[in-house]
């Protein structure tokens, strides 16, 4: 394997953005029992493994066509109004507030790139005190294509006003490596233990990130390294 260092005498990245579900929230599980319930109130019953293939790893859109939904948009609404209503007890990954307090001291600019409705996420954001920390946040609403296309990402670092190639992306799927990666930023695939479920570290690998993270002092140990080398994927 290459090894790629982020040196004191490196150019540093100017922007760090993050995907919310799965990366900053802890909410894989959230979303999991949501359409397992909207899935058993239309008679459709599915192994854990089995609606995370169906559910996760496909767009809404092809869910409901592969799984014969009779009533696609109340199907879609029925899964945001389960996922809003847990979002209360959502908690961040251990070392996220941490590290994001030290990439925002150290002076990269950071913002937020999610499929998740603006209504999900901001309540969280203001629960755990950071929604300052973020000089944008770009959510499904603000855009016509989610992710894996790059228009969300395209839309944060035109907000940030900072060049592609000084901007790392944060994510836990497939989806945001790729997004990312198309709109020209570096991208670092998030893989921590209780992920892994959803999707396992070798499959993430596949998506071809810049690097890979198991956790948040992974990953400031590389944003604000101490000369020491990281492996690059």
């Amino acid at each position: 394997m290459a090894t790629d260092t982020l040196s004191k005498e490196a150019k540093a990245p100017r922007a760090v953005l993050f995907d919310f579900d799965g990366t900053m929230g802890r909410t894989l599980h959230v979303w999991r029992d949501a359409y397992q319930a909207s899935l058993v109130e239309r008679g459709i019953e599915l192994e854990a493994s089995e609606l995370i293939n169906n559910c996760f790893h496909r767009c809404q859109r092809e869910v409901v066509k592969t799984l014969a939904i009779s009533d696609p948009e109340e199907f879609k609404e029925s899964i945001w109004a389960r996922v809003r209503a847990k979002m209360d007890a959502v908690e961040p990954y251990p070392g996220f507030l941490e590290a994001l307090r030290h990439i925002r001291e150290d002076g990269f600019k950071t913002a937020i790139v999610t499929n998740s409705r603006r209504a999900n996420v901001e309540p969280i954001l203001a629960r755990w005190n950071i929604k300052e920390l973020f000089e944008a946040i770009i959510t499904i609403d603000d855009v016509s294509n989610g992710k894996p296309d790059p228009e969300a990402v395209h839309h944060a670092i035109n907000r940030l006003n900072v060049s592609p190639c000084d901007t790392f992306f944060v994510g836990d799927w497939d989806s945001d490596v790729h997004a990312a990666g198309k709109a020209g930023a570096k991208t670092i695939a998030f893989s921590p233990d209780e992920n892994k479920e959803f999707l396992s570290l070798e499959e993430l690998k596949r998506s071809n990130p810049t690097f890979v993270v198991e956790s948040y002092a992974a990953l400031r140990e590389l944003l604000l390294p101490k000369n020491t080398p990281l492996e690059r994927t």
